[in-house]
């Protein structure tokens, strides 16, 4: 079965510089569970922000701070990277989330904070892989979309239903009934079963990632109508795809966008793959950005 290729990102990874001139911080999110933040400040410590989330399972300092601290030298855009609540430093129980609501809401926290650090710049939100899914369900529900200038998409998985995936490239392990009980009680019953397993190389000892899902937390990241979910968004959306991609081909990536890109849409290849696109796509999304200005 194709997987994706952890050995190369992480070897690519763990060369990399360490890296300093960033702060921590937590929001108080949905519930009073507080969210961990890292803030990459651009380098003129302008008042644009891009608020990013980590794919699947992982965290902000699984990689994604590589991509930030570039995208915040070359861009001059400081980058906020939260940990979904669940995960990395955020509170809550690993891998769960009382409703999917409860984390599509902290989003609205986070984007109140930052809006309070950089009050007269722009806002962009985004996401890597399953967190594009996370932001794309939030969007719709979110009190301050209308803060957010643009979205930005890093190889994105819009879930099953898309059906962008490889022929054969599935990442996790999935107890199909426990989402059907959940469906079927109205989403009352068995929210917090573990449903999605991630493969045992993602979840290594000391790695910081989660072994599993619970079906609340995988409904939070999985889109439910993701078509129709993406062509409602009314404003600026960049993709930037992985031309290398074990798990999402990129041809049905690019139908499913061509079927249902909103109006201001674009798509720009990056030659890596699934996971090394968060080192490789820093300056394709810096020149992206800057054109807006």
């Amino acid at each position: 079965m194709p997987g994706l290729n952890f050995a190369a990102f992480e070897k690519r990874r763990d060369a990399m510089p360490a890296l300093s001139g960033f702060s921590s911080s937590a929001v108080s999110g949905t519930d009073d569970t507080m969210l961990a933040c890292d803030i990459f400040p651009g380098k003129t410590n302008g008042d644009d922000v891009l608020i990013f989330y980590h794919g699947g399972g992982a965290h902000r300092r699984a990689g994604y701070q590589h991509f930030a601290a570039g995208l915040a030298q070359a861009g001059d855009i400081s980058v906020c990277l939260p940990d979904i609540r669940g995960h990395g430093g955020s509170e809550g129980p690993r891998g769960h989330t009382p409703s999917p609501a409860c984390a599509w809401s902290d989003i609205d926290a986070v984007i109140a904070e930052m809006r309070r650090k950089f009050p007269r710049g722009r806002i962009y939100l985004g996401g890597h892989s399953s967190g594009v899914g996370y932001v794309l369900n939030a969007f719709a529900r979110l009190a301050h979309r209308r803060e957010i200038a643009e979205l930005i998409f890093l190889a994105p998985e819009f879930g099953f239903r898309a059906d962008t995936r490889r022929a054969g490239a599935d990442f996790a392990r999935v107890r199909v009934w426990a989402f059907i009980i959940n469906a079927m009680s109205g989403g009352h019953v068995a929210g917090a079963l573990p449903a999605v397993f991630f493969p045992s190389r993602a979840a290594g000892p000391g790695a910081g990632l989660l072994s599993f899902y619970t079906v609340n937390m995988a409904n939070a990241v999985t889109p439910q109508n993701p078509g129709a979910q993406l062509k409602a968004i009314n404003m600026p959306v960049r993709i930037f795809y992985a031309g290398n991609d074990e798990l999402i081909d990129p041809e049905k990536l690019k139908k499913f966008v061509a079927a249902h890109a909103p109006p201001a849409c674009s798509m720009a290849a990056v030659p890596s793959s699934h996971l090394e696109i968060m080192l490789d796509a820093g300056p394709a999304v810096a020149k992206a950005l800057a054109s807006r200005r």
